[in-house]
């Protein structure tokens, strides 16, 4: 069964509810691998899905894959978000240690989606500014 949704999963039709599918076994319970990699694949409603379970994985992960892990994080709520959910991910991210230089672009993007939204806005900017203060975008 799993091979069929493996090769499944490859048909474009296909790709996101099964991604989907597998993100909500997961936050239900399923074990999955947690990788950088696949993380930096996923499309908006499977990233959000997981995305509670991952956050309390990474206080059992050795701290160089919790970094790798909250960067993917990071990257994805800079390209998925804005959503309520990033905050987690911005305070884990506040504390790690990872290369945010190739990030300004997202970050700007990110920033100027997040002026749009007024529900998210202040809460939103101030963690992400804790990140990567808005001066910061330009000289990384």
């Amino acid at each position: 069964m799993a091979q069929a949704l493996e090769i499944a999963a490859r048909q474009p039709a296909l790709q996101g509810p099964i991604a989907l599918a597998k993100a909500v076994r997961f936050a239900a319970g399923d074990q999955g691998p947690l990788d950088a990699t696949s993380i930096r694949e996923e499309e908006k409603d499977a990233f959000y899905a997981a995305l509670g379970k991952r956050l309390l994985m990474l206080s059992d992960l050795p701290a160089d894959i919790r970094a790798e892990i909250t960067s993917a994080l990071f990257e994805q709520c800079l390209r998925l978000g804005p959503s309520g959910l990033d905050a987690g991910v911005f305070m884990v991210a506040i504390d790690q240690d990872f290369d945010r230089a190739p990030l300004a672009p997202e970050v700007r993007a990110y920033r100027r989606r997040l002026d749009n939204d007024s529900d998210l806005r202040i809460s939103l900017a101030l963690l992400l500014e804790a990140v990567i203060p808005s001066g910061a975008t330009t000289e990384l």
